[in-house]
């Protein structure tokens, strides 16, 4: 009779050498990655309101948490308890962590309320990390941009790009990649709400020649 490895095993087998493996010091006295870290304020039950690791930068602001769960279990089923989390602690510093959410197996890489979350090999180190916070933090809307009217002189080409810009500064490329992850989901079995239909839009002159997905 075969047993799934628990979470514990899980942590130490298949999580902890990923993150060793990325560059991590996951020796607690060290301070760049820590355990069990309670998050204040939060009801205790049903998660027990404690992250299962925090990964620090060296100015002790966490950048990241990492949500684990049994191999037999979906990763994203703590998606509700780590969105919670990574709210509470930007409340205690200057911007929200990343997420990760991982069975030890499939591990996912989550930007909360920017991106939606996406299957990665493996964790990231600290350098593309900070890299990410970055470019997150220091984001340019496509709006702000002019049109090369080298390229796009023609009316319609530029009200098409002016139109492609405002949807994905609204939120479009997380829409699509939504619809993504739930045909891929379809594909592989898994059952799953079907997302908000209102990301897919025509544009151009005649309102069907160009479609964005």
């Amino acid at each position: 009779m075969s047993h799934s490895p628990n979470e514990a095993q899980t942590r130490k087998e298949l999580i902890d050498p990923k993150l060793i493996a990325a560059g991590w010091d996951i020796d607690p006295t060290h301070g760049q990655v820590r355990f069990e870290i309670p998050v204040d304020g939060y009801d205790a039950e049903p998660w027990n309101g404690v992250t299962d690791y925090c990964l620090y930068r060296s100015n002790g602001e966490v950048i990241a948490v990492v949500e684990a769960k049994k191999q037999s279990r979906d990763p994203r089923v703590a998606e509700q308890q780590v969105r919670h989390y990574v709210t509470e602690i930007a409340k205690h510093q200057s911007f929200q962590p990343f997420a990760f959410l991982t069975n030890g197996r499939e591990t996912y890489f989550w930007d909360v309320d920017r991106e939606t979350k996406r299957q990665v090999a493996g964790f990231f180190s600290l350098s593309d990390l900070e890299n990410l916070l970055y470019l997150s933090q220091n984001k340019i809307a496509l709006q702000t941009l002019g049109v090369n009217i080298a390229i796009a002189g023609r009316a319609y080409q530029q009200e098409a790009i002016r139109r492609v810009c405002e949807r994905f500064d609204g939120g479009f490329r997380q829409k699509w990649q939504n619809w993504r992850n739930y045909w891929r989901d379809r594909q592989n079995g898994c059952n799953r709400k079907k997302p908000d239909a209102g990301g897919v839009f025509r544009t151009s002159r005649d309102e069907t020649r160009i479609r964005v997905y």
